[in-house]
């Protein structure tokens, strides 16, 4: 992850933790979250914003892949691919506890 954030970092001018807070309001309906403060207020990922987004979108899937898949056989990546699955299942029908 250090790796992946410091090319996101480099190339995009945003660490990785910014850029999953924008792929999460770009997957949202009209872009727009609320955010967890008890006065209601929304954050919303602007038309630049999201081509910010877009726009770092193919240097990170490409660090993502050469990085983390590459190193992994096709057995190996189905293995990860039906654990991740199962995971999220899991935590999808567990809900909050």
């Amino acid at each position: 992850m250090d790796v992946l954030d410091r090319e996101l970092q480099h190339d995009a001018g945003m660490p990785h933790a910014c850029h999953e807070i924008l792929v999460r309001l770009s997957e949202a309906a009209g872009r727009r979250l609320r955010m967890s403060d008890r006065r209601g207020q929304a954050a919303v990922l602007t038309d630049e914003g999201f081509a910010t987004l877009a726009a770092a979108a193919p240097g990170h899937v490409e660090g993502a892949r050469r990085h983390l898949f590459d190193a992994l056989s096709s057995a190996q990546v189905d293995q990860l691919r039906r654990i991740s699955e199962t995971l999220a299942d899991h935590l999808t029908d567990s809900g909050p506890n």
